[in-house]
C-alpha cells in the first residue's frame, strides 16, 4: 500500500485559512478533525467568497477575494485528501522544520495512538465515546471503528430504491445536486423528493442494519466479548445518570 506524504506546514496553513486564526493547532487537532467538520468549513467560507455571489463588487475587489477563494478550495481539497490517506492507515505527515517553542511533537503520528486520561465526560456518550473516553481504547481505534461501522451499513439510496421511495434517475440527480456537506436525504427533503418522515424511516433502518461498534474492538483484539460487554452495563449506567440529571 502507497503511503501519502503530507507537509505538516501546508496542513496547518490549510487548517488556518478554513478554520480560522483562532484555531489552536496541534497533532491532535489533525487526528480530531473530521469530513464533516471540514466540509462545514469549507461550505461557511466559500459563501463569502465564490465568485457567483461577487458580480456587483468592483474589479479589484472582486479578483482578490477570487484568489481566497481559490486558496479556500485548495486547502479544503488538500484536507480531505489527508483525512482520506489518515482514515486509511496509509499517511505520514513530515514534521521537519517544526521546533518543540511550537508546541508540536515530532512523531505526529504518535498522537493517533494515544490513550485517554482523565475523567468521563459529564454528559450521554455514544458506546464508542465512552469505550475511548474510558481509556480502554485509543484514539485512532476509535476513528477507525467509526470508519468502520459506516462501511457496513447499508446506503440510503439503495434502501430508498428498494423501498420505493425513489428511481434510479432520482437518486443520480440528488447525488449530482448535492451541496458539499449535504446528506442525500436533506437533498431530497429540498427538492421535495421525500418527506422527512420517509429520511427518518430510511436512517433508522440504517442504524438497525449496522454492525455494532463493539464488534469492531472484539475483532481488532483490543477487548475480548467479555469485557465488551461489562464495558456496555458501564457505558449504561452512565448515560442513565447523566439523562436523569440533563447536564449537556
Amino acid at each position: 500500500m502507497e503511503i501519502v506524504r503530507f507537509d505538516i506546514n501546508s496542513l496547518y496553513k490549510s487548517c488556518r485559512i478554513l478554520f480560522g486564526e483562532d484555531v489552536v493547532l496541534t497533532p491532535q487537532f489533525l487526528s480530531y478533525i473530521q469530513p464533516s467538520g471540514v466540509k462545514s468549513a469549507f461550505r461557511q467560507k466559500a459563501l463569502q467568497t465564490h465568485p457567483d455571489r461577487l458580480i456587483q463588487l468592483p474589479d479589484a475587489e472582486r479578483d482578490e477575494k477570487r484568489e481566497i477563494f481559490h486558496q479556500i478550495a485548495s486547502s479544503y481539497k488538500e484536507l480531505l485528501n489527508f483525512l482520506k490517506a489518515r482514515d486509511s492507515n496509509d499517511v505520514k505527515v513530515i514534521t521537519e522544520g517544526w521546533s518543540d517553542t511550537n508546541n508540536i511533537t515530532r512523531d505526529c503520528n504518535y498522537n493517533l495512538y494515544r490513550y485517554y486520561k482523565g475523567n468521563l465526560p459529564k454528559r450521554e456518550l455514544l458506546f464508542g465515546e465512552f469505550l475511548y473516553y474510558s481509556g480502554n481504547v485509543p484514539w485512532k481505534a476509535y476513528i477507525d471503528a467509526i470508519v468502520w461501522q459506516r462501511r457496513q451499513r447499508p446506503r440510503f439510496g439503495e434502501i430508498a430504491k428498494d423501498w420505493k421511495f425513489l428511481e434510479k434517475e432520482q437518486i443520480e440527480f440528488l447525488i449530482k445536486n448535492k451541496v458539499i456537506g449535504e446528506l442525500i436525504g436533506e437533498t431530497a427533503v429540498r427538492f421535495a423528493l421525500m418527506t422527512r418522515l420517509q429520511v427518518k424511516t430510511i436512517v433508522l433502518h440504517q442504524r438497525m442494519k449496522q454492525k455494532k461498534i463493539g464488534e469492531y474492538f472484539i475483532n481488532e483484539g483490543f477487548l475480548s466479548k467479555d469485557e465488551i460487554n461489562d464495558l456496555y452495563l458501564q457505558f449504561r449506567r452512565h448515560n442513565i445518570l447523566y439523562k436523569a440529571k440533563k447536564i449537556y
